[in-house]
């Protein structure tokens, strides 16, 4: 008897840390740090957006010299 209630309390507490992962997983998968720069852009960023702009990639001038 004794042995199901130590089978019950390790069952409860492998839920517990299963729950507990999936809920940090979940809001790791949820945030998306890209969106704060988008909605609220740093002041500098705001002021001169071509000068912070990122250059093509090489890639995509290489495709546009082959057309």
């Amino acid at each position: 008897m004794a042995v199901m209630w130590w089978f019950a309390t390790l069952v409860l507490f492998l839920l517990l840390v299963v729950c507990i992962v999936f809920v940090i997983y979940a809001l790791k998968s949820a945030i998306h740090t890209e969106d704060a720069v988008t909605i609220d852009p740093l002041p500098a960023e705001a002021e001169n957006p071509e000068e912070n702009a990122e250059e093509d990639p090489p890639e995509k001038e290489e495709a546009e010299d082959k057309k």
